[in-house]
């Protein structure tokens, strides 16, 4: 669904090239998740806590050792007029990946016919787990934004059961509601598309 005949595809051929690129890879290391890349170029950034600080994040359950956390977080809080973000994500076999903001994802008014937005493609391998949990975008007054996530996760060749998993949350607010804005946003698309295997699956 284009806004004024635009529509967002994914080109990976000039990766890591355009404001807003970012890359995440990660892998396990003795048997640990590791964050092995974590590049991205302005206005996106990706923190990445040292391993001690992550050490809240044990789960018990066998052959799960830890996790691993990286925070997506844009300069000035949000996205401004014209602002593209996108992202690629591999989440390496039996890994438990965590991505999170620190606050919520602004989306400042549109200047002109212009538009906000944001890619998000994961691969997520066997016996691995991607968690995302992220707070709400909030739309400002006059905003245009699209959002669109995609979610492959690895397969079962015999049977076509997933054997990557996934919890992703996806929320927005009316925008700033102390501000009298509410619902006062232009336009808002978001979409999750989640496939095992290579089959589309509703999310």
């Amino acid at each position: 669904r284009p806004v004024n005949g635009c529509e967002l595809t994914m080109d990976c051929s000039d990766f890591l090239r355009s404001p807003g690129d970012g890359n995440l890879i990660f892998s396990l290391v003795r048997g640990i998740t590791t964050v092995l890349s974590a590049r991205a170029l302005y206005p996106l950034k990706f923190v990445v806590p040292s391993p001690s600080s992550n050490s809240g994040c044990h789960i018990e359950e066998e052959n799960v050792k830890d996790c691993a956390w990286v925070y997506m977080i844009g300069h000035g809080g949000g996205l401004v007029s014209g602002d593209r973000c996108r992202i690629q994500c591999e989440v390496g076999e039996g890994c438990t990946a965590v991505l999170t903001t620190q606050a919520s994802t602004k989306i400042y008014h549109q200047v002109g016919d212009g538009f906000s937005s944001q890619q998000l493609d994961c691969e997520v391998a066997s016996g691995a787990l991607l968690l995302l949990l992220v707070d709400p975008i909030v739309p400002y007054a006059r905003s245009r934004y699209i959002q669109s996530q995609t979610f492959r996760l690895a397969a079962c060749p015999l049977t076509g059961a997933a054997l990557g998993s996934l919890a992703s949350v996806d929320w927005f607010t009316c925008g700033r509601g102390g501000a009298g804005e509410v619902w006062s946003l232009e336009h808002l698309e978001c979409t999750s598309d989640v496939r095992i295997g290579g089959t589309r699956h509703p999310p």
